[in-house]
């Protein structure tokens, strides 16, 4: 799991390609033939590991997050993905 951050010509230029997936595939071809690095982070304040995020996600679903979700400086862009059912809920 992790964060991505791509500038879109960069973006283009990495999926411009018949590799199949972006994990296995995608990234380390990115990092082998293009300028790629790792950032480190805090996640709202503390190091970034499994309890941490969980706290995290957890933390917003407080009266006060400490995260602003509607903060215009700092905007969060997203859209609805329509996918299938993992199962079929159809009789047999």
């Amino acid at each position: 799991m992790g964060i991505y951050v791509f500038n879109r010509p960069i973006l283009r230029q990495m999926l411009d390609n018949s590799l199949a997936d972006f994990g296995k595939h995608v990234i380390p071809s990115a990092i082998q033939n293009l300028r790629a690095a790792r950032l480190s982070f805090r996640l709202l304040g503390r190091h970034r590991n499994h309890s941490a995020f969980f706290e995290a996600n957890l933390d917003v679903t407080n009266e006060l997050p400490r995260f602003n979700f509607f903060d215009m400086e700092a905007p969060i862009f997203s859209h609805p993905r329509f996918l299938p059912d993992r199962k079929s809920t159809a009789p047999d």
